[in-house]
């Protein structure tokens, strides 16, 4: 076998391997509710039984709503098998599945609250809306208002609050809701509010203030019942106690006390029974001989528990006898356990590769030296540069050093190195406007209309092209022509020659792979 061959071999097994493991997933078969359960959310039917709703995950990027039903004295349940709500392929607003929920029965209807993660993994809130809690119709985002109702609220994106838990209560012909998000700076609160149809929520502008509320901590779950004029509030955040707040119609809250789960659940869903309440909590617990990756081995199970004040919780059902054994475990494919072997050999491989590539710039400074060949100046230039660089950045990582080394570091990296570069930049777009000014020439209609649209985009982009058009409306100013003009016209085409780019790429790298491509490895047998 020559080597020619060899490296052809080598380079067709590696792509093989990406491919394979690309398209397959990391683990086959399991329920769709294996890896974790999250967010259970309870309603009571009235012959007394509780449906119970929770967050399945199967793989960290997929999700779906399953159903567990639970008979009044909560000793026998029934699990659906397949989800009763998926997450869509074509709405953005579940399109990687679901974080949290909180389900509201109505006289005619069944309401399920829920956060949908978008591509990008941010969360919107949304509705669906079931006869029998069996079979869903989404609604879509709900439209989310900070004011009172009828005191010119102010709307926000659905996808710009950073929502982490949610809960509602029905309550004198409405729902009190409460929404935990973060706001600026990376802080956490809980918003009070009002809804009249479940689409659109009128909340408080102030947060809620929760004594024993770390603003810090993110909020994980959130659970309300509605008692008298007020609304019993659970709240736990992450790592914490798990807190109930008696919430009063002027939004003040008063913490009722703290206590910890009786299991090592982060989310819960609560529901009145006579006198007292019945708490489901979603398990998950990793198995010991789990092979990686671990999501591919872990059992998962809702437990129960009761209590008679909301505050002190007694489990009723956990491993040993849950009130559902949810997800048959999936088995990992031996692809996904060799990725980080195959990760560790591609990190070695381009850690020789930057070493040859520092040999290689050595050795060639060093010759144009030795042999005072071209301009030895600048070779000796990158000498200078290339040791002072490598010192400081060595010796500043190292403890215990004079903090001059630091300091020569951020001096280096920081006002040298980025300002040259700046520099260097703006010399190329001078460069390029001056060899366009001198080599374009208007010879035709098309030509005319490119150099309209320069000339507009540069004066929007410059405080002059503002004072020009200053007079006109505002989507007539040169600044929102330009805009348009960047990311719509000129977006679209730079679209179709990127996909005409990368199906050329594709082509090219298939016959790489498959070793059609001779040009390569030219050369090769002389050496």
């Amino acid at each position: 076998m020559n080597k020619k061959t060899l490296i052809k071999l080598l380079a067709f097994v590696t792509g093989l391997y990406f491919v394979l493991e690309f398209l397959l997933p990391e683990k086959i078969g399991g329920d769709f509710d294996q890896y974790e359960v999250l967010s259970p959310a309870a309603a009571r039917r009235p012959d007394g039984a509780c449906q119970v709703w929770y967050v399945g995950v199967h793989r960290r990027s997929q999700s779906a709503v399953g159903l567990v039903e639970v008979d009044a004295a909560g000793a026998e349940s029934v699990k659906q098998r397949e989800p009763v709500l998926r997450r869509s392929l074509f709405r953005e607003s579940d399109q990687r599945g679901f974080a949290a929920l909180s389900a509201v029965p109505t006289a005619e209807q069944l309401i399920l609250f829920y956060l949908g993660r978008k591509p990008d993994d941010a969360t919107v809130l949304c509705s669906a809306t079931s006869p029998d809690g069996r079979q869903w119709t989404k609604c879509g985002p709900v439209n989310l208002l900070l004011g009172a109702a009828g005191a010119q609220p102010t709307a926000a994106p659905a996808d710009q609050w950073a929502l982490t838990a949610l809960a509602a209560a029905p309550q004198d012909d409405g729902l009190t809701v409460f929404l935990a998000r973060r706001v600026a700076g990376g802080l956490n609160a809980v918003l009070r509010g009002r809804s009249a149809d479940g689409q659109t929520w009128h909340l408080d502008s102030t947060p809620l203030e929760l004594d024993g509320f770390a603003v810090t901590t993110e909020t994980q779950a959130l659970a309300a019942i509605a008692d008298g004029a007020d609304v019993l509030l659970w709240v736990r955040q992450n790592g914490g106690r798990l807190r109930l707040y008696r919430v009063a119609t002027e939004g003040r809250a008063t913490l009722v006390g703290a206590t910890d789960l009786p299991a090592t659940a982060a989310t819960l869903g609560v529901v009145r029974i006579g006198e007292g309440y019945r708490a489901w909590l979603g398990m998950a617990r990793a198995l010991e001989d789990a092979p990686t990756p671990e999501s591919s081995r872990q059992r998962t199970w809702l437990a129960q528990a009761v209590s008679g004040d909301g505050l002190h919780w007694i489990l009723e059902r956990d491993a040993d006898r849950p009130v559902a054994a949810l997800g048959r475990m999936g088995r990992p494919t031996y692809l996904s356990r060799a990725l980080p072997r195959a990760s560790q050999a591609l990190e070695v491989i381009q850690a020789f590769a930057l070493g040859l590539a520092v040999v290689n710039l050595v050795v060639l400074h060093g010759k144009k030296i030795a042999k005072r060949e071209g301009n030895p100046l600048n070779s000796l230039m990158f000498f200078v540069a290339f040791s002072a660089m490598f010192t400081f950045t060595y010796l500043g990582q190292c403890e215990g050093l004079p903090g001059i080394w630091k300091s020569g570091y951020d001096f280096m990296f920081d006002d040298l190195q980025r300002s040259m570069g700046s520099a260097v930049f703006s010399m190329i777009g001078f460069f390029m406007i001056s060899a366009a000014y001198r080599s374009f020439r208007v010879r035709s209609v098309e030509a005319g209309i490119m150099m309209l649209a320069a000339i507009m985009v540069m004066l929007g982009a410059v405080p002059l092209g503002q004072l020009m058009t200053s007079w006109a409306p505002e989507p007539l100013q040169l600044p929102a022509l330009a805009n348009k003009l960047l990311n719509v016209v000129n977006a679209a085409a730079f679209r179709g020659i990127y996909l005409g780019v990368l199906v050329g790429s594709i082509a090219m790298s298939l016959r790489m792979w498959l070793g059609m491509e001779d040009t390569l490895f030219r050369g090769i047998e002389s050496r």
